[in-house]
């Protein structure tokens, strides 16, 4: 056991350029995932989120209200009922 050589890392994993899936939610509920190259700027993650049918159809009868972006992870549309 002593002897046993260190594991050693994919390059692909270790890669910063490599691929992430990002969820895209509206008010906490997750609507579609997208495949993304990381380090997406958040002006391109949020205009990939919006045009998803699913989050536009989530979107409908809603005001968009604020948008939260954690990079490489989440994509958060929280709205509020029309009046």
């Amino acid at each position: 056991m002593h002897h046993a050589k260190w594991p050693e890392i994919s390059a692909g994993a270790a890669s910063p350029h490599g691929m992430v899936t990002v969820v895209v939610q509206v008010d906490g509920k997750v609507r579609d995932r997208l495949e993304v190259s990381r380090g997406t700027p958040r002006e391109d993650l949020i205009s990939r989120a919006r045009t998803a049918p699913r989050v536009q159809a989530a979107l409908r009868d809603r005001c968009a209200g604020a948008v939260v972006v954690v990079p490489d992870r989440v994509v958060n549309f929280v709205t509020a009922s029309r009046a």
